[in-house]
């Protein structure tokens, strides 16, 4: 096991992205007992027209499912990400969204303003006019709305798109945002270690066949100087709410 191959802390934060669609009862029971303690699901919108117009699988009563689901199999430190933004989204059924995340209690959620990325179906309907774009000050104003409820609700914002009930701080993010080194398995897994970042192919036929081979399965790797290395301390460290010592 991971364990036993990487000597983890008997407390080890051990953390599996689910889909909600996909999760069942006896594979999270399954999950469990292999020893990850942290599950992580996109729930997104808890609105099904506003997960469909941007081709979202899932549905709200998935995420409720799965969230019993989850507890049943034994998790406790569970997160769910939200995105606001979203084409047709109001501040009212923004609120709603977070009002019906907050009575599933979460030991952790992350909020993220939708960015439109290239070559994207969302970002080819927006520019033939199907979709309109993401306003900034309506997702503003959605950031500061999240912020006010979820802080009423007994959540702390830690970070600019995170927030989590007291000890539920996510360690691997923090990790990230202060520098720490990190081992990735698996396709597409990225890695930080020793000032080089590096990651895997994405295809699991490629992943397979270079393991089996006896190679490393790197598509990318990048030396990061010490300079390099400063600036994205200061970047992610600006994310966090405790900043950083100049």
């Amino acid at each position: 096991t991971s364990r036993q191959i990487f000597g983890l802390a008997p407390d080890a934060e051990v953390t599996v992205e689910a889909h909600t669609d996909s999760v069942t009862q006896a594979s999270l029971t399954l999950l469990r007992k292999a020893g990850f303690t942290r599950l992580s699901a996109g729930a997104e919108s808890m609105d099904q027209t506003e997960l469909s117009r941007v081709g979202r699988p899932g549905s709200p009563l998935n995420t409720i499912r799965s969230m019993d689901a989850a507890r049943e199999a034994g998790f406790t430190n569970i997160n769910l990400d939200l995105m606001y933004g979203l084409p047709g989204q109001t501040l009212e059924s923004w609120a709603a969204s977070l009002r019906q995340t907050i009575e599933l209690a979460p030991a952790h959620l992350s909020c993220y303003a939708l960015t439109v990325e290239d070559h994207t179906h969302l970002k080819a309907s927006i520019q033939r006019g199907l979709l309109p774009a993401p306003e900034e000050e309506l997702q503003n104003r959605m950031e500061d709305l999240a912020e006010e409820m979820l802080g009423r609700a007994g959540y702390h914002r830690y970070e600019i798109s995170n927030y989590c009930r007291p000890g539920f701080a996510s360690r691997h993010n923090r990790l990230h945002w202060t520098g720490g080194h990190y081992l990735g398995v698996g396709p597409s897994a990225q890695s930080y270690v020793g000032g080089r970042r590096f990651g895997n192919v994405s295809d699991l036929t490629a992943y397979t066949a270079a393991l089996q081979n006896g190679l490393l399965p790197v598509s990318e790797s990048n030396h990061l100087t010490q300079a390099d290395e400063s600036c994205e301390r200061l970047v992610f460290g600006l994310r966090l709410i405790d900043g950083i010592s100049l």
